[in-house]
């Protein structure tokens, strides 16, 4: 989110991926067993975050930056915070979201230079993001993102507040 506007970027995810043609933010999945793809290997065994729950959440906010700069191209500072975890019954992933305040809206990469997973990238008002079927007729949001959404207008409102 940038600060100045108040306004998120979202991505559009491919025809040829899960949940294709749905808006989203930046991100990835972790396995239920809390693997994810760019953890140390001395750190692979679940066990070991079951001991280590600080190491995780560390694993899981650089995921989150490395993410958002592979996927937008951003390299700047981001204020990074968790605000919700979600769980696909019918995948073994689990979802962290996180909220990166970044302080002026940037130009993402073009998609054809991000991934193949993505189509397009739109800055959006808050207003209309929690419309978004109203705002924007014809294009739906990604549904672990739109589960999210309650969690995401709580801390928000809880930070204005701050």
């Amino acid at each position: 989110m940038a600060e100045r506007t108040r306004r998120v970027l979202l991505q559009k995810r491919s025809e040829g991926v899960r949940d294709g043609g749905t808006w989203g933010i930046f991100g990835g999945a972790v396995n239920s067993i809390g693997k994810m793809q760019d953890i140390p290997s001395n750190a692979e065994d679940y066990k070991w975050y079951q001991k280590h729950p600080f190491e995780k959440e560390r694993a899981l906010r650089e995921t989150a930056l490395k993410e958002l700069h592979e996927e937008s191209g951003y390299d700047g500072t981001v204020e990074l915070f968790e605000y919700h975890v979600f769980r696909d019954k019918g995948a073994p992933f689990e979802y962290h979201d996180f909220v990166g305040i970044v302080t002026s809206e940037f130009e993402p990469k073009p998609v054809e230079e991000a991934d193949w997973e993505h189509s397009g990238h739109m800055w959006v008002d808050l207003d209309d993001l929690f419309c978004f079927e109203v705002a924007f007729p014809g294009e739906t949001l990604h549904p672990g993102f739109k589960e999210s959404l309650g969690s995401l207008e709580r801390f928000l409102n809880a930070r204005s507040r701050c």
